[in-house]
């Protein structure tokens, strides 16, 4: 999995620069290097960011999910960010 990660945000940072819309997938229980890297990169780009949390299922409760979309907030303003 994770080489698979590191060959999508490779072309992910190749395709920032013709992209209307970005959508920012991550794995809702982790954040990752990659995923910082990732988001660094779409900080620079003009167009609005959507942050998809994947994988809410696997959460132990959902009582945990709003702490992680306030975290999340706080590193970026997305244009939305969807559970």
């Amino acid at each position: 999995p994770r080489q698979l990660n590191r060959a999508m945000n490779r072309t992910v940072v190749g395709a920032l620069e013709e992209a209307d819309v970005i959508v920012f997938v991550i794995d809702s229980r982790t954040w990752t290097d990659e995923d910082e890297m990732v988001l660094l990169r779409i900080k620079d780009s003009e167009c609005p960011v959507i942050l998809v949390l994947n994988k809410t299922d696997a959460l132990d409760s959902r009582d945990e999910l709003l702490p992680i979309i306030e975290k999340m907030s706080q590193k970026m303003s997305f244009a939305a960010i969807v559970p």
